[in-house]
């Protein structure tokens, strides 16, 4: 038999209280800092620097400023163009609707008007009265002279007869231009029929030719010829009805009255017709005035009326200028002022507002060269370029005078990227 070996009894556990951390307490253990060893033991606890934040905040600081900079950038150049001052004191050549380089050319604008107004009157007879006007005589024939007599029949381009008052000579032809000399001619019949305004000659310039009825089917018949003035009176006068008293007085009044009127409102509708390059000067034009016989309303009043008919002459611009001071203008300047020049028809024998010859003319006044900045082109070359790279751009522009740029914000020393933030202010 094996005997059982006898084990030690066990020992009894010994209950052991723990204690027990109030909560609070575990929170601050939890947060309590953390602290740095050395091998010589505790040293102290880790801490962060006060300026660490000042430079995190300038940091973003920057970075925002940056990005705002970037974002809003704007930039406005004020630019005051440069300005040439050129006195005219000259004679100058103007061709009709020259495309030449070196010569200046003109343009006929016309336009008309009519005006009416009503007058005290009365009621007197009937009366008939003839046409009157001049008619100025060509003799393209021969050297010789041409006497035509007195009373000498005359057709118009209208079909229409007038008669001569006067004996006259027409010179001959004299280094191959045709002699001339004036002669006053009355409707032979009377009637309103018989009168030709020079406004009619607008649309119907044949009504102003005139033919020696006595010449006809002979070779003189296209020799000697007769033309209306365009820039006369016209043959006018010519009536038949009852005649309206008015007093001289009143009429005299009323067709200056008339007159000044139609002279401002013609003068207003030539510059709307003014070409595009082309300059109206001010008393570059001729304004021809028809009266408007009284006709009566009532048996107390009568209307008078006035017609006017302006031609003006237009000249191109820059042609103009270039002949004037070809040294100081050229394409970057805009020419100004030469309205109020003093203008003055210098061979009105040979031109008229209707025959297209070459325009003779003086000019007294001053004209303003203004210096004409492209703006987008500008704008562009601009873009992204520091200030000193800008105004160097700017500086090379003969049209531009004086400049003021400010950048948005201030600390920007360059003009944004985009020319659409970079605003031109031309200042006049």
């Amino acid at each position: 038999m094996i005997p059982i070996k006898h084990k030690p009894p066990l020992r009894e556990a010994i209950p052991v209280e723990r204690e027990e951390i109030p909560f609070k307490e575990k929170i601050k253990k939890i947060r309590e800092p953390r602290i740095k060893k050395t091998n010589n033991g505790i040293i102290g606890t880790r801490s962060v620097k006060p300026w660490t934040f000042g430079i995190i905040a300038l940091v973003c600081v920057l970075a925002i400023a940056y990005a705002f900079s970037i974002v809003y950038a704007r930039a406005t150049v004020v630019i005051t163009p440069a300005t040439i001052d050129i006195p005219i004191d000259g004679s100058y050549n103007a061709y009709l609707n020259s495309t030449a380089s070196n010569t200046i050319a003109y343009q006929i604008i016309q336009t008309s008007g009519e005006l009416q107004q009503q007058i005290p009157a009365t009621i007197g007879p009937v009366v008939i009265t003839s046409a009157k006007g001049t008619v100025i005589m060509y003799n393209n024939y021969s050297s010789a002279s041409q006497k035509i007599v007195a009373g000498t029949r005359l057709s118009s381009g209208n079909g229409l007869i007038y008669t001569t008052n006067n004996t006259i000579s027409i010179p001959g032809v004299s280094k191959g231009v045709a002699g001339s000399v004036p002669v006053a001619v009355t409707a032979s019949v009377g009637g309103s029929s018989y009168n030709i305004a020079t406004s009619d000659l607008i649309t119907n310039p044949s009504y102003g030719d005139f033919k020696i009825l006595a010449y006809k089917d002979g070779p003189k018949y296209t020799g000697f010829y007769g033309r209306l003035n365009p820039n006369g009176a016209g043959i006018t006068g010519g009536s038949s009805g009852h005649q309206i008293i008015v007093s001289s007085s009143t009429v005299a009044s009323a067709n200056q009255t008339m007159e000044q009127t139609l002279q401002k409102n013609l003068f207003s509708q030539a510059q709307t017709l003014v070409p595009a390059g082309y300059v109206l000067i001010n008393n570059a034009y001729n304004i021809i005035y028809t009266p408007i016989s009284a006709s009566s309303t009532s048996s107390t009043t009568a209307n008078i009326g006035m017609e006017g008919s302006l031609s003006a002459v237009v000249l191109q611009k820059a042609n103009l200028a270039k002949v004037i001071s070809s040294t100081q203008y050229n394409s970057s300047f805009d020419p100004q002022d030469l309205e109020s020049a003093q203008f003055t028809i210098t061979n009105p024998q040979t031109f008229s507002y209707t025959n297209g010859a070459i325009l003779n003319f003086s000019l007294i006044g001053n004209m303003n060269l203004v210096g004409i900045v492209p703006t987008s082109t500008l704008a562009t070359q601009l873009a992204g370029l520091s200030s000193t790279a800008g105004t160097a751009v700017l500086k090379g522009y003969s049209a531009i005078g004086t400049i003021h740029a400010t950048m948005f914000p201030f600390w920007k020393h360059s003009f944004p990227s985009s020319a659409s933030r970079i605003s031109i202010v031309i200042q006049k």
